[in-house]
């Protein structure tokens, strides 16, 4: 199995963001191992507010005082595509996500992986932020 870049958490105004690559979400080999770094990742600091934290390492998750839950962002602007692999270790990363009381959600969705969350009906089980341009076009 080759071996995948270390994930990088960006911290944006308290929120904290992990960007996957296409090949990372698609490829059989990397995928699995890519979810299981997630999952790591979420599960170390479920109960990690960020506060005004602004470091870019992986030390916290958006704590969302509405709901009283955290959140975690799944960045997919990398992603042009979504094999039917990236699909399963999206809906597994949602689930396991969800048993453990964090909210996961996709951003920055390209038109194309839109199509397929709509056309599955998985936009249903998945928070996703759709760009309000792009839902447009």
């Amino acid at each position: 199995m080759s071996p995948l870049n270390p994930l990088e958490v960006r911290i944006d105004q308290g929120e904290a963001t992990v960007a996957v690559s296409e090949h990372e979400l698609n490829d059989a080999k990397t995928a699995s191992q890519l979810s299981a770094n997630l999952s790591e990742l979420i599960e170390a600091h479920q109960h990690s507010p960020c506060g005004e934290s602004q470091s870019h390492t992986p030390d916290c998750l958006t704590h969302n005082s509405q709901d009283n839950r955290n959140t975690f962002n799944l960045d997919l602007g990398n992603v042009g595509w979504v094999s039917s692999v990236g699909l399963n270790e999206l809906i597994e990363l949602n689930r396991n996500a969800r048993n453990k009381g964090v909210q996961l959600v996709l951003t920055n969705v390209q038109s194309v992986v839109r199509e397929v969350f709509l056309l599955t009906r998985l936009e249903r089980i998945f928070e996703i932020s759709w760009d309000e341009a792009q839902t447009l076009a």
